[in-house]
């Protein structure tokens, strides 16, 4: 299943962003998890008395997790989810603008390489990988306030004639942890998505 924040093409700027979930294999038609939510309480009252996911409306990502919840959670709306003929809660792909899958993350860290790109440069030196890159990944702290939806612009710096792309893989960590073993690291994990790092080179 894949959850985005998405606004129609024809918003006004600034129209607030929706939650949306798209089922394996349904990704031309997206649920707004609002509505459903709303459907599912009009359906049954006591779900918005005795379960957290119910009780507000479902706004951002951002918002769901700060209310302590994870994504699986969102599951739940859709799985219950029947929609009507014509239905105004099925939004088509093609109508819609898709913004960052997290809106403003409150931390954002990006890795120096996976591990078949480090050993691949080191053999090239004639090396091998040293022990301390698996005790101590190496990372850098981005800058949130510059997340992009996929379609956004991205703006190079006035100075920079090398504005060149890193196509990455993000992961979602949508629970505390702290000291985490690597072999139970899938267990904070609440998704992924594509990830594209622009660098300015010639800076």
């Amino acid at each position: 299943m894949r959850f985005a924040h998405v606004r129609e093409h024809h918003a006004p700027a600034g129209a607030p962003w929706r939650l949306a979930a798209a089922p394996a294999g349904g990704e031309t038609g997206w649920i707004d998890l609002e509505v459903a939510r709303r459907r599912a309480v009009a359906a049954d009252r006591n779900l918005a008395h005795d379960r957290v996911l119910f009780r507000q409306p479902i706004t951002t990502l951002d918002d769901h997790l700060a209310r302590g919840l994870r994504v699986e959670a969102l599951a739940e709306l859709v799985d219950g989810f029947v929609p009507h003929e014509d239905d105004d809660a099925v939004l088509a792909a093609a109508d819609l603008a898709f913004g960052p899958p997290i809106l403003r993350p409150p931390s954002l860290r990006d890795f120096y390489a996976f591990e078949g790109h480090v050993r691949t440069m080191w053999e090239r030196r004639g090396g091998e990988v040293p022990d301390a890159w698996y005790r101590l990944p190496i990372f850098y702290f981005s800058n949130v306030s510059e997340i992009r939806g996929p379609d956004d612009p991205v703006w190079a710096p006035a100075a920079s004639t090398e504005l060149d792309y890193e196509l990455e893989v993000a992961a979602l960590i949508d629970t505390p942890v702290a000291d985490l073993p690597a072999n139970r690291g899938e267990e904070a994990i609440g998704g992924y998505t594509i990830f594209n790092d622009w660098s300015a080179r010639d800076l």
